[in-house]
This record gives C-alpha cells, structure tokens and sequence, in this order.
C-alpha cells in the first residue's frame, strides 16, 4: 500500500510558480538550456553542457531520462554536474 498523500491543490498552486522559477534560475546558471516541457507550463526539458537530456517536474522533484529518478540533487548528478 503507498504511504503517499494526495497533491493538495492549493498548496501546489501556491508552490508551484516559486519552485519553477528557483529552478529554472539555477540551471540556467549552471550553464543548462531549458525549455518547458512536453505537458507545457509544469514541467521543463533540460539539457545539460554534456548533451544529457531530462524532462523535469520541479514541483514532485521527478525526472525522466537516462537515468530516471526524483530530486534536483540527483538530476545535477545525472546530468554529470555533481
């Protein structure tokens, strides 16, 4: 059984705007490209200098790519800037 909780919409909508900024500003300054992503406003495709491609949601922290995983600590790492 998942221990997860439902996505509160207010809060999300609270967060969300904030989070997606943060972490545009901090990739952008690490020398990534970013551009949203496939479902538009909530998530971006990030491309590392190496080449490395992820689309991620700032909000649940998930990434997909080669690899996948959650967190932007662990994204930075799959994207070799850690």
């Amino acid at each position: 059984m998942s221990t997860s909780r439902p996505i509160d919409p207010e809060k999300r909508g609270r967060l969300e705007p904030y989070r997606m900024s943060s972490t545009e500003i901090e990739l952008r300054s690490r020398g990534c490209t970013v551009k949203p992503g496939p479902d538009g406003f909530r998530s971006f495709t990030v491309t590392f200098p190496n080449g490395k491609r992820f689309n991620f949601w700032p909000y649940s922290g998930w990434f997909a790519g080669k690899p996948s995983g959650r967190g932007f600590e662990n994204l930075l790492k799959a994207g070799g800037l850690k």
